[in-house]
């Protein structure tokens, strides 16, 4: 498994070394929020505003749990696809 480091600053009482597991696992259909960010190259943030204003990769609501499929993952990101700056983006930006 491949764990993430960020320092924090040393003039904070908060641990000098936070580890965070964003791994998928071989057989991992579903991600969390972070893991899926982790696995498309792109924050958190952008993934939930995506989730508000639309866009961005579909996803399951379970509850309060957010979850992205794998497939759904990758189709997303093969639409986004794009041959040179000036070409519309059918994804629904804003």
């Amino acid at each position: 498994m491949q764990n993430l480091e960020r320092k924090i600053p040393y003039k904070t009482n908060a641990p000098k070394l936070l580890r965070v597991d964003t791994t998928p696992g071989p057989a991992a259909k579903y991600f969390n929020t972070p893991t899926a960010a982790n696995y498309l190259g792109l924050s958190r943030q952008y993934l939930e505003i995506k989730r508000h204003t639309g866009g961005g990769p579909p996803y399951v609501k379970l509850a309060r749990a957010v979850r992205y499929r794998k497939s759904d993952l990758d189709g997303w990101m093969a639409s986004q696809l794009r041959q040179h700056t000036a070409e519309p983006s059918n994804a629904g930006d804003k």
